[in-house]
Formats: structure tokens, sequence, C-alpha cells
């Protein structure tokens, strides 16, 4: 009611762990995958080998997010993918844009590193995640 008197636009979510953790499911892999690849949506989506990695990242945080009791939709995978594939071609993320700006602070811990450390917190395996995180964490 406070936001609406104040002219701002708002929706009360009796779930909002779901609400936030489908956005970081979508979030995460994109930035996680553009930022790996150098590589935009396009044409991550067109190559068949970081289009596999993108499923994958998606399928990791998605159990993640399942090992910690968030009740994420049945088709959160499918839908994520399908928002993936509507963006524009040359769509990227902002972590993507800090390494290519070789910005000394970017979003890799928040954005990858998280779903490593709670993958094994929930002991969950995210391979992809793993390898990804590394080898951004040297670039």
């Amino acid at each position: 009611a406070l936001f609406r008197m104040a002219g701002i636009e708002a929706t009360l979510s009796r779930n909002i762990s779901a609400v936030i953790w489908e956005k970081f499911i979508f979030l995460s892999p994109i930035a996680t995958a553009t930022s790996y690849y150098d590589k935009c949506i396009g044409d991550i989506l067109s190559n068949t080998e970081s289009h596999a990695t993108l499923v994958a990242l998606v399928a990791e945080v998605m159990s993640v997010a399942m090992a910690r009791g968030i009740e994420v939709a049945q088709d959160i995978q499918s839908r994520t993918m399908q928002k993936y594939a509507s963006l524009p071609y040359e769509t990227t993320s902002s972590m993507h844009r800090d390494f290519i700006s070789r910005k000394r602070d970017t979003e890799l811990q928040t954005l990858t590193g998280y779903v490593v450390e709670e993958g094994r917190r929930w002991h969950v395996p995210t391979p992809v995640y793993e390898r990804l995180f590394k080898e951004l964490e040297g670039r």
C-alpha cells in the first residue's frame, strides 16, 4: 500500500523466494555463459557446445534451488531456454560487459561462485559451474 501511495507499481508475493530464484535461474547461467565464451546469447545458442553448456548451467542452478527447498515452476528450465531464445541476438550480460571492460570487480562471485558454494553446501554437483567459475576467476 505504501508503494502504491507513492506511485510505485508493486506486487505482493506470498512466495518471494521462488520469484527471486526464478530470476536468478535466468540471470546466472546467461551471465556465466556470455562471460566464459565471450559471446552474445545468439552466438551461444547457435553453437552446439555452448548451447549444451548453457542448458547444463540452467539444470545445475535449478538443482541447487530445489535442494534448498525453493519451489520453482516445474517447467522453469524450458521456459528459461525459451526466454533466452526470444532475446535479441546480440544480447549479453552486465557481467560479460564487465569482463570486456576489464573491470576489477565483476559479479562473478555473486552470479557464478554462489552457485558453486551452494552446490557444495547442499551436496549438489555443479561441475559445469565449477569449471567455468575456475576459468573466469583466472581472467
